[in-house]
């Protein structure tokens, strides 16, 4: 049964959420994706006497913020035994359907792509284009990265991916720390990291092909990706060297900056809808 208390009681430790004034905000640092669960008293102006829950999710996002929404709206509805309602879509008998909200979601995202290729360009909300295939297999490895920072596996750390700005394009990256055992998925950079002193990090990002030359006896695949587990202890000396030298190069001169995941986004969806729309310059 739905009320504040059974609302608040759901959501209390729940992995990814923070309450605040009756709301439920999803954020996964690992993978970019977010959403919110408001609560939302009964109207003294209307006929019902019950509360309901406004379900909130962005468009103009890649095509997973809801694949990753989906199984947690399901759960909420099943749990609390919710009736679903939407302006965009019928659920049958208003029950909760994995397929009915994937394709509102899909419409709502279409109609917000459709939005931006006919908006002027704004420099303040920029958006950059990947391959479905690409985005859903970063997605999938970063889900299964705890807390945005990594997870371990067999005892090797696994970094997330993130995206890089450089010359203009979304590039892959992911953090390469020198000192523990860890997982690199392959990418466009890495960015090599180590402790210096107590509480300082130094870094330098390479280019992934530069790494390879040194790290591809430790080639394998996991979660359709070509990964490179690599130990700390007791590793070759070619990639000792490599270390050393990259740490001693002067940092790359090429202008960088990180991307928001969320604003990578789909770019079948985007070619379809330039198809219908006059597209401005983006």
């Amino acid at each position: 049964m739905l009320t504040r208390s059974t609302f608040q009681d759901y959501f209390q430790g729940r992995f990814g959420y923070q309450f605040a004034d009756d709301v439920a905000h999803y954020g996964n640092m690992a993978t970019g994706v977010y959403f919110s669960f408001s609560f939302c008293a009964p109207d003294p102006k209307s006929r019902s006497e019950r509360p309901t829950v406004l379900f909130r999710l962005n468009a103009i996002r890649p095509h997973y913020f809801g694949s990753e929404a989906d199984p947690e709206v399901g759960a909420f509805v099943r749990a609390l035994g919710c009736t679903v309602h939407s302006d965009q879509s019928a659920f049958e008998a208003g029950k909760y359907d994995s397929e009915t909200f994937l394709a509102s979601w899909e419409h709502a995202n279409g109609a917000g792509y459709a939005f931006i290729a006919e908006a002027p360009p704004d420099p303040s909300e920029r958006h950059f284009f990947k391959p479905t295939n690409e985005l859903e297999s970063i997605w999938d490895w970063n889900r299964n990265s705890s807390l945005g920072l990594g997870s371990l596996s067999n005892g090797h750390f696994k970094p997330s991916l993130r995206f890089l700005e450089r010359n203009g394009k979304a590039e892959t990256c992911c953090v390469w720390q020198t000192d523990i055992p860890v997982v690199l998925p392959k990418c466009d950079h890495i960015c090599l990291s180590r402790m210096r002193g107590a509480a300082t990090f130094e870094m330098q990002l390479v280019p992934f092909s530069r790494a390879c030359v040194v790290l591809k006896h430790f080639s394998e695949e996991e979660r359709g990706l070509e990964v490179f587990r690599v130990p700390a202890d007791s590793r070759p000396r070619k990639i000792e060297s490599f270390v050393q030298r990259t740490f001693a190069a002067p940092p790359s001169s090429c202008p960088t900056k990180g991307i928001n995941n969320g604003h990578v986004l789909n770019e079948e969806l985007w070619n379809l809808v330039k198809e219908n729309c006059q597209v401005r310059s983006y």
